[in-house]
């Protein structure tokens, strides 16, 4: 009694609260039919018996007076089934699978005679899909651990469902890089977007929100099987019009099993790459990936309590032959341009420099430090002049899946997991610290408790969370010998450790050394998820209704331009001529950008909604040969709540410390040139609302996105520098 009214308030706290839901949840399978007698008559009050090959779990229930009988909430497995009643023979169904998400017909014709008899029958209906008309496909667990993959991503065998195609080369479902060991795989259905899919683990959404894809993807010898649900939902679906993806874990049973592996593709088996050209010491692009691990189920208490442990690694090291780049020669960054056909203007004078020679008190002590940070030419060669080292880019990968199942009683069983996985991935430099990674780390747990209250009446209620973080690095983060933007001495940048790394120095003609402009960042996503369904059985008719309800954050941290982004394109030198790479660098020199962008502090969003669902579902068996499918189903979001400031500074008139930053007079050739400055506010009102305002200031001297230079330049003015 204690375990249904929990169930009961459960369900109640999903009907009440207001708050959300997330689509196709349903990784466990139904089985139903209708006993009958050799007249075809139906045979109320007939017991029927299903039992789990597997772990030996037996659920009972009984025909109702038109001879009807179901399971639901039924884990995916091999069962067989019994049915018995006064004045028959008793009848046994051979075993038979059941797959994640299928409702399975199985009839039983009873034949007369003693309860001691018993008869075999083979369930030759399962295979056929008669009960719904749902469009989808399942990849159980032989397909997935026996065909071959590339890379060990659950999401490549989607792609065979019909209308699933891969994701659209580049997009950021692709770019994210959520396969097994940072593989680029993604998936659209039926020509949606491929950010119009929904995953659950075990019954959870398992989302990264910034690409809209899954959040990892579990070891293959962990998943017992999924399901890709394209088209023709049933009303229990919902959220997302692409694939509903549910993917389900393996769990224990009574036979201890083990497995371990090891998987390894290495660049010594491989080929040239195509249109490689061929030499005797050509070497095929760097690639050694290693996919290793293990895992166990068996049972705690036989027939009662199972286990299941998953363990995965990989380790992965590719690249190409290094980075190129075409660097500044080294006579041009002491101001010698004698050896090029481009002549370099004084833009005080409007005459040529000397000897097309600038002087050296005329370049900028900021362009001089830099400059040091600039390997020297290494190499020549059409186009590139400079080869960064041949090094690899890693990508390593742990991940531990865990499941326990227990039946308290024919009428009550309970089974939770815990996914863990964490990646961390990088990029391959071209001058040593130019590289940018992640560190990704996803957690899913799910608890799921199944309660048959009466032979019609079966109760599934779910908890879940999932929590997706991932934080951007850099080769220079929080190494201060490479905090270039304070060292050169540029005011205004960040001076946070995380922030180090070089300015943007775009336009100067030559290749530099540059970390994103943007970021680092550090963002966040979280749900929890409370679900409840009743299925429910009344003559014909088997029906299925609940809710879901879900609570959902996310978090973004991120400065936009921490160091700072300068634009050069040498008009200022050109003598009204075109200009060309050597001017554009001669205006790096002297300091005069034509364009100029800082923005330090990080922008902080910190979201938060409700998203609900709820849903009726009835099919209707009007005849043998009819079954008609109908429901409804209501979805409600929120809208997402800003908690505390978005912006990255809040701008309060007459507050200390609220100010805006001004940028030195003649800083990048900004002159007493006014800019608009765009900031901002949010102001809590007395109640519970908030009223958010955009204010467009014009100040002078502030340095903004959209700079128009005047006509006539004027150099960098930083400490040390003379005029």
């Amino acid at each position: 009694m204690k375990t249904h009214f929990a169930i009961c308030v459960g369900l109640l706290v999903c009907l009440l609260a207001a708050t959300q839901p997330l689509a196709g949840q349903a990784i466990t399978a139904k089985v139903v039919g209708t006993v009958a007698d050799p007249s075809g008559a139906a045979v109320p009050q007939a017991t029927v018996s299903i039992t789990n090959v597997a772990t030996g779990q037996t659920r009972t229930t009984t025909t109702n007076e038109v001879g009807n009988y179901e399971f639901s909430c039924l884990p995916v497995g091999s069962y067989t089934m019994s049915v018995e009643k006064e004045g028959f023979q008793k009848t046994g169904v051979r075993p038979f699978r059941l797959s994640v998400d299928q409702v399975a017909r199985v009839d039983v014709t009873l034949q007369v005679g003693q309860v001691t008899e018993v008869v075999e029958v083979a369930a030759t209906a399962v295979g056929l899909q008669t009960e719904d008309a749902t469009v989808g496909t399942v990849i159980d667990s032989q397909k997935v651990v026996e065909l071959p993959l590339n890379g060990r991503s659950f999401v490549q065998l989607a792609l065979l469902t019909p209308g699933v195609n891969p994701g659209t080369p580049g997009s950021i479902t692709v770019r994210r890089r959520r396969g097994a060991v940072g593989q680029d795989v993604g998936m659209s259905a039926n020509g949606a977007r491929d950010t119009q899919n929904r995953f659950y683990y075990d019954g959870i959404e398992a989302m990264d929100l910034d690409s809209y894809s899954f959040s990892f993807s579990p070891s293959v010898d962990a998943i017992q099987e999924f399901k890709v649900q394209s088209s023709t939902y049933s009303a229990e679906v919902g959220g997302a019009p692409g694939g509903q993806v549910n993917l389900t874990t393996k769990n224990g049973t009574n036979e201890l099993h083990g497995t371990a592996w090891w998987f390894n593709r290495n660049d010594a088996f491989t080929a040239l790459a195509p249109f490689q050209p061929y030499s005797p010491t050509a070497v095929p692009p760097r690639l050694n990936r290693n996919q290793f691990g293990a895992n166990l189920g068996g049972p705690m208490r036989k027939n009662k309590t199972f286990y299941f442990f998953n363990w995965e690694s990989g380790r992965q090291l590719s690249g190409s032959f290094g980075g190129t780049a075409f660097v500044p020669p080294v006579a041009y960054r002491a101001g010698d341009f004698s050896a090029s056909s481009a002549i370099i203007y004084d833009p005080l004078t409007g005459r040529p420099f000397p000897g097309n020679r600038i002087p050296a008190d005329r370049i900028r002590n900021y362009a001089k430090k830099f400059l040091e940070f600039v390997p020297p030419p290494n190499t020549s060669e059409p186009a590139i002049n400079y080869r960064g080292p041949r090094l690899s880019a890693p990508i390593d990968q742990d991940q531990y899946i865990t499941r326990v199942d227990h039946q308290f009683s024919s009428s009550n069983t309970l089974y939770g997991s815990y996914m863990y996985n964490i990646q961390t991935d990088d990029s391959i430099p071209t001058f040593g610290p130019d590289t940018r990674g992640n560190r990704a780390r996803a957690q899913n747990a799910s608890l799921t408790d199944v309660h048959v209250v009466s032979p019609s009446m079966v109760n599934e209620l779910r908890l879940g969370w999932h929590r997706f973080y991932e934080h951007e690095f850099f080769g220079t983060t929080n190494k201060k010998e490479y905090d270039v933007a304070n060292i050169i001495g540029l005011p205004g940048v960040s001076k946070d450790p995380r922030d180090y790394g070089f300015p943007t120095f775009s336009g100067a003609g030559y290749d530099f050394p540059t970390t994103r402009s943007i970021g680092p960042r550090d963002r966040m996503n979280q749900l929890w998820q409370v679900s409840d369904n009743v299925s429910l059985r009344r003559g014909n008719h088997f029906m299925k209704f609940g809710a879901v309800i879900t609570r959902r954050n996310w978090t973004f941290d991120e400065a936009v331009d921490p160091r700072g982004s300068f634009g050069f394109d040498g008009r200022a030198v050109s003598g009204g001529a075109a200009p060309v790479r050597e001017h554009a660098f001669a205006a790096f020199l002297m300091g005069l950008a034509t364009s100029a962008q800082v923005s330090a502090e990080p922008f902080a969003t910190r979201m938060n909604n409700w998203w609900q669902a709820y849903y009726f579902q009835n099919d209707w068996r009007v005849s043998p040969r009819l079954t008609l499918n109908f429901g409804v189903r209501y979805e409600y979001f929120s809208p997402a709540i800003q908690r505390g400031p978005a912006v990255n500074r809040e701008f309060r008139p007459g507050r200390a410390g609220s100010r805006l930053h001004r940028f030195a007079p003649d800083l990048l050739g900004l002159h007493r040139h006014s800019q608009h400055l765009g900031q901002a506010a949010v102001t809590r009102l007395s109640g519970p609302g908030q009223l958010r305002a955009a204010l467009r200031l014009r100040l002078p001297g502030a340095v903004s996105e959209g700079f128009r230079p005047p006509r006539r330049l004027r150099p960098v003015l930083l400490p040390g520098d003379h005029q």
